[in-house]
């Protein structure tokens, strides 16, 4: 296809060709080149929905390149984008990756608190995979701090999460 002939696309159907681009360059461990399509994606998504999940693949994706600073502003506006849509899970999913970030940051009363808000969404909504995520992650906020109690209580509730789910 020429640029052209691409210039002359509607801007959503550009932004669907950058997102599509972007998770088939993740998944071929492209990282770097994906971020790039999934900025351009940005640049051309009008749907919210899309929008959310274009944030918290670029979050998940400089996460994954170890560049915390910029993954946890991308975790804060998926978050937005999805407490805005009121799409719990997914808001308990961002509460979940910028908890991991912070923890690795080494703010680990920041990670605890969004590790429980998130939790708090999960147990209401009875989304159990997650909620062993987040348990899972909570235990380890708790070890670091040397709250091995806490952390061997916190790892025996996730544990009996991940029986539920087998």
């Amino acid at each position: 296809m020429n640029e052209s002939t691409f210039q002359s696309f509607k801007t959503e159907t550009k932004g669907m060709y950058f997102y599509i681009e972007g998770l088939y360059l993740y998944t071929k461990n492209n990282k770097v080149e994906s971020l790039h399509s999934f900025h351009n994606a940005l640049q051309n998504i009008p749907t919210d929905q899309i929008r959310a999940r274009l944030y918290y693949n670029l979050a998940f994706s400089y996460y994954q390149l170890f560049n915390y600073i910029i993954a946890k502003d991308f975790a804060k506006e998926a978050y937005n984008q999805y407490l805005h849509l009121h799409n719990w899970s997914k808001v308990a999913d961002c509460y979940n990756l910028y908890a991991i970030i912070h923890r690795l940051l080494g703010k680990l009363e920041i990670a605890e608190e969004y590790l429980k808000k998130g939790l708090d969404i999960t147990k209401k909504e009875q989304n159990f995979k997650l909620t062993a995520m987040l348990l899972h992650n909570l235990a380890l906020v708790y070890r670091d701090s040397k709250k091995y109690a806490l952390a061997l209580q916190t790892i025996n509730e996730c544990i009996t999460y991940k029986e539920m789910l087998n």
